[in-house]
């Protein structure tokens, strides 16, 4: 018995075997044998490291910030000063990915034009607010294609992909974000912010505040399965300043869950 690991059944190990196992002597079998104990992955010793790319947020997110505290996860911002929307900005994101394979991507562009209440908005502020809403969506939907380009890439280099919205978010009917998700074959995690204790600030109440990730990584479907509010308590809505970062509260218990 040579007990060679299962890895090693590759059609080389095959060509291997009928070359080798069947005819040699049992000496030759033990040669080879130490041999083969002696051949060692490259790095093997250096310590696996996560690696996010973290695709449009602030300076200071909850991703970054959380990832200096959990050993051996290393995070890329992207934010408003690298402007991926430009050539320089968007290179940085491809070469890190490129250098760094088994990379993960999780995006969350900017929301607010595609809010529900932007309707409402509409209705108020006539013509001249429809097209300033028009233009700044115009804006998401190029941030969107530059997006899309990363998943491409990490995913032939063996890393996944997350998305981020609300879950009432227009942009989710949109053409572009369709076309990608049938692409990249993702599956829909729905979460509330309840369940993870994201309360008001004023009141203490919980906030119901309902996201939707899509994503093809499935140590996040698995961990957040079954994450949507529980019932059995009222819900703070979610107005005024209760609006401004729930989502980086959240985070905090996602990432302790995931990593």
């Amino acid at each position: 018995e040579t007990n060679i690991p299962p890895k090693w059944e590759t059609a080389a190990a095959v060509d291997l075997h009928d070359r080798y196992f069947v005819t040699a002597t049992a000496s030759e079998l033990e040669q080879l044998v130490q041999m083969l104990k002696q051949l060692r992955p490259l790095n093997c010793e250096a310590k696996h490291i996560t690696r996010i790319v973290e695709f449009c947020c602030d300076e200071d997110s909850e991703i970054g910030i959380q990832a200096t505290l959990i050993p051996n996860v290393e995070v890329l911002r992207c934010t408003l000063k690298d402007d991926v929307t430009t050539k320089q900005g968007m290179q940085r994101c491809i070469d890190y990915v490129r250098e760094h394979p088994g990379t993960h991507v999780f995006a969350s562009i900017p929301c607010t034009p595609w809010s529900p209440i932007q309707e409402l908005n509409i209705h108020l502020h006539g013509r001249s607010f429809e097209e300033y809403l028009k233009e700044e969506q115009d804006k998401s939907l190029k941030l969107m294609g530059k997006f899309i380009t990363l998943p491409r890439i990490v995913r032939s280099l063996g890393g996944t992909m997350c998305f981020e919205w609300p879950k009432g978010s227009t942009g989710w009917k949109e053409a572009l974000t369709l076309r990608w998700i049938k692409e990249f074959l993702t599956k829909t995690v729905l979460l509330d912010g309840c369940f993870f204790e994201l309360r008001s600030k004023r009141t203490g109440e919980l906030i119901k505040k309902p996201w939707r990730f899509e994503t093809d990584n499935w140590a996040i479907l698995k961990a957040f399965e079954d994450s949507t509010c529980i019932g059995g308590h009222k819900h703070q809505p979610c107005e005024g300043g209760e609006t401004k970062k729930p989502q980086e509260t959240t985070r905090r218990s996602w990432l302790g869950k995931l990593f």
